[in-house]
Parts: structure tokens; sequence; C-alpha cells
């Protein structure tokens, strides 16, 4: 039970939760919906600003659930800045796809393209260097997670080029291109596994 509306009592059990709770997303997300569903919004920006320069500081998904409460609410100048210094900062898949999807809302379909080219070449495999040192199991992984998040990026925007521009013949190159690059790393990554989602 949450009590009255924006109970003071009730505020007060959420930041002595966040004493051994702070780096646990869905925490924040909870407290935030809290503000929300009680029309506090004042509050609800502090408790953002608060999430995105303490703990989660170097979450990419605490950033873009900023910049949507403030397009939500109206200030998407606001919204926009705060995509606009994440992506440069941190080049995460879903972030920058986030970015294009919002890009896409305000009608910048031209920098939203521009967006998505770039954040495409950054996450592109490059190196196969690692290929024989399965000892460095650590960074392997972390490559796995870059690759994956490289073919979402590529696959999403397929479909964005296939189902809005009609744009088959582009969509068809970049998928192409994404599976040599993928299978050029030779870092054990099954390309089926990919597509399949696994």
């Amino acid at each position: 039970d949450l009590g009255r509306k924006g109970d003071p009592d009730v505020i007060l059990v959420y930041e002595r939760c966040l004493v051994p709770c702070a780096y646990y997303t869905e925490f924040w997300m909870r407290y935030l919906q809290y503000l929300k569903d009680n029309n506090m919004i004042t509050a609800a920006r502090k408790l953002l600003r608060r999430m995105c320069h303490g703990c989660l500081k170097r979450r990419p998904e605490a950033f873009v659930m900023h910049a949507m409460f403030e397009e939500v609410n109206g200030d998407v100048q606001k919204a926009k800045t705060i995509l606009d210094e994440s992506v440069q900062r941190f080049w995460d898949g879903t972030l920058c796809l986030q970015y294009f999807q919002f890009l896409l809302r305000r009608g910048e379909v031209r920098v939203a393209k521009e967006h998505l080219d770039e954040t495409i070449r950054r996450l592109a495999p490059t190196s196969n260097t690692l290929h024989d040192a399965p000892k460095y199991e650590a960074v392997r992984n972390s490559l796995y997670t870059k690759r994956r998040e490289y073919v979402g990026v590529v696959l999403s925007y397929c479909n964005y080029l296939e189902a809005k521009t009609k744009d088959v013949t582009k969509a068809r190159q970049m998928y192409r291109t994404a599976l040599r690059e993928l299978q050029a790393t030779r870092l054990g990554i099954s390309v089926e596994g990919f597509l399949s989602g696994e």
C-alpha cells in the first residue's frame, strides 16, 4: 500500500530504500513512476537528475528514461540535449536507436539517417585479434555483446529502409555488409544465432 497521493511518509520510505538500492535501475523506475502517478513533475525531474549524475551515470538506459520523461512532459529541447550528450558519451546500440526514433518523431529524417549511419560505422566489428586468445573470456564476452548491438542496429535500420522509404536495395546492401563483417571477425560468433535472436 503506497498510501495517500504524494504522502511524505511514502517518499521518505523511497528515499531510505535508495541507500541500499541505488544501483538498481528498476527501483529508480518504481520511485519515478510513483512521482509521475501523483503528478509530482518537479520532484520527478530532480530524481532523474540525481539518477543520471549519481549512481547510474554509466547506465545508458537511465538517460533514455530521462529524455523520454522530458519529451512526454513537453520539454523536447531538453530531451534532445540529454540524448545528444549521452549518445556522444556512450554510443550504446539501444540508446542510439532511441535517439533515431526521437529524431524521426521530430521530423528530422536526414539527421536521423546520418546519426544511424554513424552509429553503424562506430559499432561495426573490426578486430580479429582475439580469435586464438580464449583466456580473455571477459573481453570476448564484451565484444560479443557489442556485435549483438551492431546487428540489432543494422537490422532495425534495414526494417526502417524497407518499410518507410522502400529502399530495399540499400537495406539488402547493409544486411550483406553486416554479415561479411561479422564473419570476418573470426571470433567464433554464430551469425545464425544473431539472426534467430539466440
